[in-house]
Order: C-alpha cells, then structure tokens, then sequence
C-alpha cells in the first residue's frame, strides 16, 4: 500500500500505529514458530522424550498466548 507525505506524517504523529506493527509482527512471528515446535519434537521424541515434551508444551502455551491477546475484531 502505497502512503503520501501527509499520510506518513500522519503516522508518524501516532505513535499506538508502531505499536500495533510491532505487536502484530510479534504474533507473525510466533504463528510461525509454533508448528516448528511440533517439528522438532517429533524429530526427537524417540531420543529424547523429555524435551520433545517441553517443545511441545512451549508450543501449546505460545498457541495459548495468541488465543489470549488476540485483536478484537471490528464491528
């Protein structure tokens, strides 16, 4: 999406707009890093149970995380 000068300068007067970037960049990231998590755990399962284990359990707690704060939808 392309913005204009006075669209940019309007951002930047808000600084919540930063914010909001950077927290939906955060919930991107952990989106992504989730099903890694179950991944790596079934790689090492049969090696090393107990870590497979935490893996998993970092993962459920980051899918708990997103349940939790996820954005209100408008209307």
């Amino acid at each position: 999406m392309a913005t204009t000068p006075d669209r940019d300068a309007e951002i930047c007067d808000r600084p919540h707009v930063d914010l909001v970037r950077q927290i939906a960049d955060l919930r991107a990231v952990i989106r992504t890093t989730v099903p890694l998590l179950g991944f790596s755990a079934g790689q090492i399962a049969a090696d090393n149970p107990e870590y497979a284990e935490r893996l998993m359990s970092a993962g459920a707690e980051a899918e708990a995380v997103l349940r939790r704060t996820a954005p209100e939808s408008p209307g």
